[in-house]
């Protein structure tokens, strides 16, 4: 019969009981692209400060809903929420520098984080529009990087089929 030592059951409840599980970090990096400037790159964790493959993910409070991924492959258009203390987001917005930026979720699991091991989920996003702007927070509304205006698929080749008895 196994039994369950008393400090794996205490690690256990201890964990499932804190703020801050060891599951899966989510990183953010935010791509704010303007012509004929260098990009502008945002790197936030709503989680303490972590350096990840080279780079110091900042602690930041941010929340992305309405993402799904479903069998109807209808697109789903997720909002941001980012805090924005003191209107700090609030020049980048105005100044046009967060349209068509790009989004960039990645999720890590917590041991691969802490061994710096490259290995995660990834979701890309543009920002479609900002839905509200206030001076604690900024939502901006999200979409998929083929969703959009005048975004034209590839043109696709039709080739007859090699045998002559089959027609279409």
């Amino acid at each position: 019969m196994t039994t369950i030592s008393d400090t794996n059951y205490n690690d256990h409840i201890e964990q499932a009981l804190s703020l801050d599980a060891d599951g899966y970090a989510t990183l953010l990096q935010f791509r704010m692209i303007v012509p004929n400037q260098p990009d502008t790159i945002l790197y936030l964790t709503p989680q303490k400060s972590v350096n990840w493959q080279g780079v110091l993910w900042q602690n930041w409070a941010f929340n992305i809903t309405g993402y799904k991924m479903d069998s109807s492959e209808e697109a789903s258009r997720p909002q941001l929420s980012v805090v924005n203390p003191d209107g700090v987001f609030s020049a980048y917005i105005h100044q046009g520098m967060t349209d068509n930026a790009e989004v960039t979720r990645y999720r890590v699991l917590g041991e691969h984080l802490n061994a710096n091991i490259n290995s995660f989920v990834k979701n890309v996003w543009r920002v479609a529009k900002t839905v509200s702007l206030t001076k604690q927070l900024a939502v901006l509304e999200l979409r998929g990087c083929l969703d959009g205006q005048m975004f034209m698929l590839p043109a696709r080749q039709y080739i007859p089929p090699e045998f002559d008895m089959v027609s279409l």
